[in-house]
């Protein structure tokens, strides 16, 4: 059996409201992002021996809430808003394409593995959404493929990639309204919707992602996790939470080709952590009370088996080893 041990802790800035307090960047590569107040984002660099170091400062433009992605090289950011895409170093920010010209306010934001790409999907006038992939021209971005996405209008949306193809997975969430999965190969300066995908109106999921090998995604939902091949996205094996009465959360990601989700039992002060194996067998199991972290706002699994925990009060470094 593994266990979960706190590595380090890191204060929660005040003045970051919930929506915002969540790890960006690139957790796999050892490269994250936290909001230090509601218009500066520090990126930091995963060390296994000292934790979080502190890499670079970015000030953030005006425009509300914000959805960002990290270029592969580490120092650069797409930053959406409603104007546009920007796009920003630690010293400058610039509007790399406005709304108007994307076909609507960006919504999700994600750059290929080569950096000279990235993808954006957004709602048009009429309500109906879509990705678009960009190139990356000096300071400019500009579109040069659009596909539409499954979904309804006023939605979440969340972009990741396959991690060693040509293929981006596209999630468009509305409440109660159900969550819809489109998957988008580009390449040669396309973009493609392909057959596969996950079109369930009225049933609320999250896609995950895919796993390390990318031979299958896990899709949580409040009474079980999925394992579903690919391309195929057939049923590989599913578990429900722990306990009778216990509910997943929304927030579960990858440690290597581990699984970690959260849970809780409704009315109690039980909360739990807790990491699976490939094929969905309990490896660790990390226990808290409401006195220490009422709830958690995000997870990431970073190089090194270290797993960092966005809570309401703090966050906390763990590190997953053998007992």
């Amino acid at each position: 059996m593994l266990g979960l041990e706190l590595f380090a802790t890191y204060p929660r800035p005040a003045g970051i409201e919930d929506h915002s307090w969540r790890v960006y960047g690139l957790p796999g590569q050892g490269l994250i992002g936290l909001l230090t107040d509601a218009t500066t984002l520090q990126s930091y660099r995963v060390d296994p021996e000292l934790g979080l170091v502190p890499a670079h400062a970015y000030s953030l433009p005006p425009g509300g809430r914000a959805e960002l992605a990290f270029h592969p090289d580490g120092e650069r950011l797409a930053v959406a808003l409603d104007d546009g895409v920007y796009l920003l170093t630690p010293s400058s920010a610039r509007l790399a394409l406005e709304a108007p010209r994307l076909g609507g306010a960006p919504r999700a934001v994600l750059f290929d593995r080569s950096g000279e790409l990235l993808f954006a999907s957004f709602e048009d006038a009429t309500g109906r959404s879509h990705a678009s992939l960009l190139e990356l021209r000096g300071p400019i971005l500009e579109p040069i493929a659009t596909v539409p996405l499954l979904g309804v209008e006023k939605s979440y949306h969340a972009l990741s990639l396959h991690p060693s193809s040509e293929l981006l997975v596209a999630q468009v969430a509305c409440g109660q309204d159900g969550t819809w999965a489109s998957f988008v190969e580009f390449r040669d300066r396309t973009a493609t919707r392909v057959p596969a995908s996950l079109d369930r109106p009225g049933e609320i999921f999250s896609v995950v992602g895919f796993a390390a090998s990318g031979r299958w995604l896990a899709v949580l939902s409040a009474g079980q996790v999925q394992l579903l091949s690919w391309p195929a996205l057939s049923r590989l094996a599913a578990v429900p939470p722990l306990s009778d009465g216990e509910l997943f959360d929304w927030h579960a990601c990858y440690l290597g080709e581990r699984l970690v989700s959260t849970s809780h039992a409704p009315g109690t002060e039980r909360h739990r952590l807790v990491v699976w194996d490939p094929d969905l067998r309990v490896e660790a199991v990390l226990a808290w009370e409401k006195r220490d972290q009422r709830y958690l706002l995000d997870l990431a699994g970073l190089p090194g088996d270290l797993l960092l925990a966005l809570g309401d009060r703090r966050a906390g470094l763990l590190r997953l080893s053998a007992r």
